[in-house]
């Protein structure tokens, strides 16, 4: 479907439901009660009744069935009514009015609004105010417009305790009746601005427990507020600030989402879900490029995050943690809304959002987004790695002059560069850090127990720490997923899933020359049995069916990749012609195959008694080419009182070799299949041994899935709602690790041969996906304290995993430093101390502030390479209720030390680390409510 038709398709049907509302609303009534003049006022008797009419008029025009009432106030009231609204005005000379909103049958004040004419309350003003006093019918009409919008955005009349202090309780009015506001509802109402970093009720990590204090393993949810003052500009910074036991790692092709302690290359190790949908490739790349790198948050309600394996509940790529995110939808965001915003290196926004919440149709809810975000990102420092690399592709921007002998002598390359000119990444790529361009629509319709959520995300992003041409990802996703919940009783339910992936991924160059796309179509069904057996247990059985269709030609009809934009890769001289390759045929980026993928899956909570909680969960996954792989939970959590908790949980995750391993691909750039494993010592590739004598590399094993066996103790108290801590302790095993081997000749052999039906690639070898021998013991803890006051919230956390026993062949892999006596995790901070604040001085400033400080932490080589503290603050202003305001300031002290990256594949030349987190930055958005 082209972009232009799903966005008319998507507010058309917004525009549909917008209209089923606006009949709702015909059926919602207003009675308008008497509004009296202040002390001080004149009474305008004609005025107010003009006011009133007015005012009724407006309503009506917006759908509301409008009465007015000649009774006062005390006998208006109760009334069969929904809304009674009533008030006081100032008429010297032109009308300030004071506006209460009552749900009508109980006659509870539930909001309030004032429409303030500057002039009128300014005493002493020796101006002609006749000359600039702005008309009744301008000031009536204002009111009544915040007065429409108060009605439509508080269908379910909540009692707004912020707009009754703001508008009543400090204005002049707040005497003239009996208005109060209970000390228990101003504390509510500061506990509803902050929502804690714990929610009551989370979906990702358990079918039958929902209780957050319950969750058989570590979660951690990030809520909007938290999104919007966050100062990060991705998912992936958004959970490094709040995730303890998270952090983003850098390689040549990814920003990896690490684990406490362990970052995989590709992100294959980790699974990303959107509405609890899995939206990982199985070809190799994991989580979507356009979603989880994305700069586009505004979609966002919260993020949930499973701190350690969850293959028992979601199967494979679950290993390492989960994240799971929770888009808006018309409960949450009831109203239309325009967001856009700009700042510094280029970054600007826009976005529109639209929910609505029937009435005549009560259970039908819809929302709709649209955006489209562009950054151009900040001038890569040349410094670290980029100075120990010279640019490997054909379209070199531009060479840099160094003027240090010192680093001439040592840094000076080939003498197509001249003596003074380096050709190294920074100056030579043309990359620039973070440079993103994204564009994303969602919708999502809910009636009764049926779901329907379609996600259209399209983006282009650098990859700045690479160092050939294909230096641009290209990530378009399109989904779509329903599901349909049925209840059969109160203690049995039924919820079954079907959807739909198309997923698109390639490379270009800065130049635009495309190098590589290819397709992967994902798609497949589950039912989970839900059945309440007794008060005290509670049990779920679920199957699914998914299958992974790879190797398909993209949206531009490509499957192939490339590493240079020269011609020689696109054409071939025939006669002294230029006849061009077909390199969907020559230069497969994944050759086309179908994998299915089956599971079975069962879980149970019982509750032994009022303390003491039991839990027991496995999962039975079945793929064509790995086999089968079981991954059971057990647990138990203890409540000593209602403050206190504690869990004990045995669970285990994995994940098996990515799909191309399987069905080959990256033809002409090396992949080995696994098909060809056996036929390596056939091709007599020339290698060495560990004592330097001359041998051939053996055959390679087929690679099992790589397992975690993990067990965690944790505890959460509370105390009054105020003072909060979670702790977590965690033991992991990690065997069959998955990882990249390479097939290098010796350096007096030209290339590595052909092997079984694989060629090497133009680097002249091979690289594959196998299993490193041997036994990963890993531990640490995560500590979080949390206070809450009704003025502020601030949160404190410390993460730290160590290694506690590894075999030798695992520090040749992707998790740990190469020095096998002082074992390291390679390129993961060790220890990460995180702070939050948010402040609320007064109903309209919301104030945040992120401090982040990650240790020293160990390069690919074992160098030992100091950390840094990186610190966010975010400000949001209320213009009014309709119109909000945030500025956002990241890496506000411009801490530039150089970050932690990863080598992949044997590649140690990144171990100084790279220069590519963003110096100071900071933009500006603006909300407007309509």
């Amino acid at each position: 479907m082209k972009l232009y038709t799903y966005i008319i398709l998507c507010f058309f049907i917004n525009y549909l439901f917008s209209d089923l509302q606006g009949e709702a609303i015909r059926l919602t009534s207003v009675k308008i009660g008497k509004f009296l003049p202040i002390e001080g006022s004149i009474e305008d008797k004609k005025a107010e009744e003009n006011f009133r009419l007015s005012l009724k008029q407006n309503l009506e025009k917006a759908g509301f069935q409008a009465t007015l009432t000649e009774e006062e106030h005390e006998k208006a009231i109760p009334s069969s009514d929904q809304f009674y609204i009533d008030g006081y005005y100032n008429a010297n000379p032109n009308w300030s009015i004071y506006g209460h909103i009552y749900k009508a049958e109980t006659a509870e004040l539930i909001d309030a609004h004032n429409q303030i004419n500057i002039l009128t309350e300014l005493d002493g003003l020796s101006i002609d105010i006749k000359e600039m006093e702005s008309s009744n019918d301008f000031i009536w009409d204002e009111f009544a417009k915040k007065i429409v919008i108060r009605l439509r955005t508080n269908q379910n009349r909540i009692r707004r305790i912020h707009n009754i202090k703001e508008y009543i309780l400090n204005s002049p009015i707040k005497t003239y009746r009996n208005f109060s506001i209970a000390k228990e509802e101003e504390e509510q109402e500061r506990r509803e601005v902050f929502r804690l970093l714990s929610e009551t009720n989370i979906t990702v990590a358990s079918n039958v427990i929902k209780d957050a204090d319950k969750q058989p393993v570590s979660v951690t949810v990030i809520n909007s507020n938290q999104i919007k003052l966050s100062g990060a500009r991705t998912i992936n910074d958004l959970l490094m600030t709040y995730v303890p036991g998270y952090f983003k790692v850098e390689d040549q092709d990814d920003s990896i989402a690490g684990f406490r302690g362990l970052a995989p290359d590709s992100n294959s190790k980790v699974l990303l879900l959107l509405n609890g949908v899995n939206m990982n490739t199985e070809w190799q790349f994991g989580p979507p490029d356009s979603i989880i790198n994305s700069i586009n948050l505004d979609y966002i309600d919260r993020i949930e995050v499973i701190r350690g394996p969850g293959s028992v509940t979601l199967g494979q790529g679950a290993l390492l943690g989960v994240i799971n995110i929770i888009t808006k939808n018309g409960v949450s965001n009831p109203d239309t809304a325009i967001q856009m915003g700009g700042g510094k290196d280029g970054f600007r926004n826009f976005n529109i959002q639209s929910g609505n919440n029937g009435k005549i149709i009560p259970e039908l809810k819809t929302y709709f987004y649209l955006s489209k975000m562009q950054y151009e990102g900040q001038k890569i420092r040349s410094e670290g790695w980029t100075r120990q690399r010279t640019y490997e592709g054909a379209e070199i921007q531009g060479l840099e002059l160094i003027t240090d002998p010192r680093e001439i002598q040592a840094l000076k390359t080939s003498s197509q560069f001249g003596s003074n000119f380096y050709g190294n990444i920074a100056a030579a790529s043309g990359n620039r850090v973070d440079r993103n361009q994204n564009e994303m629509m969602h919708g999502q319709i809910e009636y009764k127990g049926l779901k329907i959520n379609t996600m259209f995300a399209d983006q282009r992003r650098d990859l700045y720490n690479f160092y050939r041409d294909r230096n641009e990802a290209i990530s378009k996703i399109r989904n779509g997923a329903i599901s349909y919940l049925h209840e059969f009783s109160e203690q049995l339910k039924f919820t079954t899933r079907l959807f739909y992936t198309q997923d698109d991924f390639g490379f270009q160059s800065h130049s635009g020359v495309r190098l590589a796309g290819t397709r992967e179509n994902r798609y497949g069904g589950s039912g989970i049995l839900n059945w309440t057996v007794s008060s005290k247990n509670n049990l779920a059985i679920g199957l699914e069916y998914r299958k992974y269709d790879l190797g398909r030609m993209d949206s531009d009809g490509n499957n192939f990749i490339v590493n240079k934009a020269e011609p020689a890769n696109f054409y071939k001289i025939e006669e002294g012609v230029p006849s061009p390759y077909r390199v969907n045929e020559t230069n497969k980026f994944v050759f086309t195959n179908t994998i299915p993928v089956a599971s079975f899956f069962m879980e149970d909570a019982h509750k032994l008694n009022e303390k003491w909680d039991i839990f027991a969960a496995v999962r039975y996954d079945k793929h064509p080419f790995w086999g089968s792989n079981f991954s059971p939970r057990i647990g138990t959590t203890v409540s000593p009182n209602n403050d206190l908790k504690f869990r004990l949980s045995y669970q285990e995750g994995f994940r098996g070799a990515v799909g191309v391993s399987y069905t080959g691909g990256y033809q002409k750039d090396g992949l080995l299949r696994s098909d060809n494993f056996n036929q390596v010592e056939l091709a007599q590739v020339p290698n060495v041994d560990n004592n330097k004598n001359p041998t051939i590399f053996q055959n390679i094993p087929q690679a099992k899935p790589e397992k975690m066996r993990s067990i965690e103790f944790a505890t959460k108290y509370k105390h009054k709602n105020k003072l909060s801590t979670d702790a977590v302790l965690f033991y992991n095993m990690i065997q069959n690790v998955i990882d990249v081997g390479v097939i290098y000749p010796n350096p007096d052999t030209n290339s590595a041969p052909k092997i079984g039906t694989d060629e090497p690639g133009d680097w002249k070898g091979y690289f594959f996906f196998r299993n490193t021998p041997g036994l990963l013991r890993q531990g640490g803890a995560e500590v979080s304290v949390a206070y809450e006051h009704k003025f502020f919230h601030i949160g404190v956390s410390h993460s730290i995993v160590k290694v506690l026993g590894a075999s030798t062949e695992l520090h040749s892999s992707q998790y740990l430093t190469s020095d096998t006596r002082n074992k390291h995790f390679k390129a993961y901070p060790e220890n990460i101390t995180r702070s939050h604040l948010q402040i609320i001085p007064t109903d309209k400033y919301s104030i945040g502030i992120n401090h982040l400080y990650y240790y020293n932490w160990f390069a690919p080589t074992g160098a030992n390479v100091r950390g840094k503290h990186l610190i966010n603050v975010s400000l949001q202003y209320s213009v009014n209720d309709s119109v909000s305001i945030v500025l956002s300031i990241k890496n506000i002290l411009d801490s530039k030390v150089l970050y932690p990256i990863n080598s992949i594949a044997g590649d140690v030349s990144l171990a100084a680390g790279t220069p590519t987190y963003e110096g100071r930055t900071y933009w500006l958005q603006m909300r407007a409510v309509f």
